[in-house]
């Protein structure tokens, strides 16, 4: 159990692609499947959160969370082998400021563009409710930024881009001055 666990962790088993050293982790929830022990689970937790190459963040006072369900995982009907137990984690990581940084990025290229625009309005929605969703993701953006102690990666490289193009629009004749 204690490996299976250390697998889930292990960054060859992530699916997103960031740099996990950077940051701490927010929270985690790892879930077990079949023939385990609770005993066998706290014991592989215990030696999990000893570990120095997992960083926690201080102020979540529980910062796993663990399921465990007693059926044990089956395929009937396809190829894939049958296993006694497994073990799946879902982790919330400050370092996933870069990934928020760069679909938002990629929102205001579409949006500039009015890509695929019309499918919305033909389902009723209407254009502010897009100016507010930029909002909201802005904002969950942010929120992992300042959690990871003033972030890294893409949000530095267009808050500098955006800064060099507000200087720009200053010299704009067409951007309308306060009197």
């Amino acid at each position: 159990v204690s490996d299976m666990t250390k697998a889930c962790f292990d960054q060859s088993a992530k699916t997103v692609s960031m740099d996990w050293n950077a940051g701490a982790i927010l929270s985690t929830c790892v879930m077990y499947r079949g023939m385990v022990t609770a005993g066998e689970i706290n014991s592989a937790i215990s030696d999990l959160k000893s570990q120095k190459s997992l960083k926690f963040t201080r102020w979540v006072p529980s910062p796993i969370k663990v399921g465990h369900v007693h059926t044990p995982p089956s395929h009937h009907g396809t190829d894939l082998a049958d296993f006694q137990r497994s073990a799946c984690a879902l982790t919330n990581h400050c370092g996933q400021e870069t990934q928020w940084s760069g679909i938002n990025h990629r929102y205001d290229l579409l949006y500039s563009r009015k890509a695929f625009l019309h499918w919305y309005h033909s389902y009723g929605m209407e254009s502010d409710e897009f100016a507010c969703s930029r909002d909201e993701l802005s904002a969950v953006e942010m929120d992992y930024y300042y959690e990871n102690g003033g972030g890294y990666g893409y949000y530095h490289k267009y808050a500098e881009e955006s800064e060099d193009e507000s200087e720009e629009s200053e010299d704009d004749p067409y951007v309308a001055k306060p009197a």
